[in-house]
């Protein structure tokens, strides 16, 4: 009996279980085998994607109209990356760079310098250095550190560290198509996104499905929708029908600062000029606004470690529009899920505080079902900045977030702020007894604090210690590579399990003792690597270093 006739035969209820432990991409393989298990094996579809591109605004509609799998729908990401049609990076003068345009042709065989021009090639190698600065070779490490294969074996599988996920990636690396060929079909996806945005097909999508997916309930933003070059942090329809070995200047869409000369962004007024930039954030909150009968009860912003996100001056402008169908959309019954990445370094940098007004802090206070809150800024890119920058403009917690006014709160996020430590374990002390998890990341201290003495702190002003263990906040803990300002990759080493150890328990303080020196970096030893462009990347921190 053929295998795909001992399939067809399997009980419904075993047919199933199999689905249940199935991808969307193994089942379209599965259903691709014959007619009766293409009829047994339906799609579980519960993303969308839209962006100004044609096939995702295309593959978006079909779904919408499709009377199935529109009600399986909860989640709706807007790739808010605009594709560049021209050099989008600062002259080379300013870096202090020097390019000679005749070596890059020469380099490549290349005789039509309009068939791929300068700018094209630039980003199409910053592509390729950047996925190599982060390209580890696993298979190196046994023989290189003398440890047994079984050992070897052992941290792969715990740690999922072995990578077959980048066989693929490194193949297109590999197999990548010439350069005037890339740039045929990068002109292709031009073409598509101007008539994209100049019908506004999009932002009309956007509207069509929110009243047709009924059970859509978070819309996530991003700037980073396209990851690093054969990476992809969504698999958008564009995206997946990218040609084999295609490279391309990868976009980001929001004003974003540089990692390797250490510039922040600078944070430009928010009016008609410059909200382009962020036109997937206006388009979002305008479409929420206007179809108030909408069950969307979560919204993320996100910026996953890039030195960018949303221009603060929204949040500090209750005139414009955007800040009041931000407001509308926080105050709806059932909304509970806020999640921000905000830019604001340049201002901060030039002495012109965010957040000061109290107009962020007024928004927030009507959002009195939020459950998760995390807010997190792009300062820690540029971690180089002294405390004089930013000590004079101190930023109290209580300022931006009203907790008082969250009595349902149960997961609360902080990322890249400046802080008195003991505004921080203030602030902590007072949450409401409904928090369940609490995540501190790339915060830096004024004055003689540290992650290794707000610990302290915690463990011995907080009362979280006397709570009954199921009470108790998972504190997490995460800090950056410092490698990661140079390469622009975001890679972060968290704790948790030992944080939890130390504040509960009797286990040693992950950031070390006195007077041992670097009281805000993570012994060797504790928490794990991760990285913010690669969801399945982790590995133990110290382990093979």
């Amino acid at each position: 009996m053929p295998p795909q006739a001992q399939l067809t035969c399997l009980p419904p209820e075993l047919h199933n279980l199999v689905l249940a432990n199935l991808s969307n991409r193994e089942r379209k393989r599965l259903r691709l085998t014959c007619s009766r298990l293409r009829d047994k094996t339906p799609l579980h579809i519960t993303r969308v994607f839209l962006s100004a591109n044609e096939r995702n605004v295309d593959v978006f509609r079909a779904i919408a109209n499709h009377d199935v799998y529109r009600a399986q729908i909860t989640d709706l990401i807007w790739d808010d990356a605009i594709l560049p049609a021209h050099d989008v990076v600062q002259d080379d003068e300013d870096y202090g760079l020097q390019y000679d345009p005749d070596d890059f042709f020469e380099r490549y065989g290349l005789t039509d310098q309009e068939a791929s021009p300068l700018w094209f090639i630039r980003g199409c190698e910053s592509n390729l250095d950047a996925i190599g600065g982060r390209q580890i070779d696993y298979r190196d490490h046994p023989r290189h550190y003398n440890i047994s294969h079984k050992h070897y074996l052992d941290h792969t599988q715990r740690y999922n560290i072995s990578l077959p996920q980048h066989r693929d990636r490194d193949r297109q690396k590999e197999e990548q198509l010439p350069f005037p060929v890339s740039y045929a079909y990068y002109q292709g996806l031009l073409i598509q996104q101007d008539r994209v945005l100049a019908t506004q097909a999009d932002v009309e999508a956007l509207a069509y499905g929110l009243a047709r997916f009924p059970a859509l309930r978070r819309i996530t933003v991003t700037a980073a929708a396209h990851g690093l070059l054969y990476e992809p942090l969504y698999q958008t329809p564009m995206i997946r029908a990218f040609p084999w070995g295609f490279n391309y200047p990868i976009p980001r869409g929001w004003p974003m600062g540089s990692y390797t000369i250490s510039t922040p962004a600078e944070v430009p007024p928010w009016d008609d000029a410059h909200k382009a930039h962020w036109r997937g954030v206006s388009a979002v909150l305008h479409a929420l606004a206007a179809h108030d009968d909408h069950g969307v009860s979560e919204l993320v912003v996100e910026a996953r470690g890039l030195p960018t996100g949303l221009n603060w001056r929204l949040l500090d402008d209750p005139a414009c529009q955007e800040y009041r169908d931000l407001a509308a959309l926080v105050r709806k019954p059932g909304f509970r899920h806020l999640d921000l990445s905000l830019l604001v370094a340049w201002e901060q940098w030039a002495y012109r505080p965010p957040f000061r007004s109290g107009h962020l802090r007024r928004l927030l206070e009507g959002a009195e079902g939020l459950e998760h809150v995390r807010l997190a800024t792009d300062l820690n890119a540029f971690h180089h900045l002294g405390n004089s920058f930013y000590e004079e403009h101190e930023l109290r917690l209580r300022d931006v977030c009203p907790v008082e006014r969250w009595p349902q709160l149960r997961h609360l996020g902080l990322n890249g702020f400046r802080l008195f430590q003991s505004d921080l374990v203030a602030f902590l002390a007072s949450l409401p007894p409904s928090v369940q998890s609490v995540d501190l990341g790339n915060l830096r201290f004024f004055g003689d604090g540290s992650y290794r003495s707000l610990l302290c702190d915690m463990r011995e002003r907080l009362d979280w210690r006397d709570r009954p263990a199921f009470e108790r906040p998972r504190v997490t803990i995460a800090v950056s590579r410092e490698e990661g300002f140079c390469t622009g990759i975001e890679r972060v080493i968290c704790v948790e399990e030992e944080v939890g150890s130390f504040l509960y328990g009797d286990g040693p303080n992950p950031f070390g003792r006195e007077p041992e020196r670097f009281p805000n970096e993570i012994q060797k030893g504790f928490g794990v690597e991760r990285d913010e462009f690669d969801p399945t990347f982790e590995k133990p921190w110290g382990v093979w270093e």
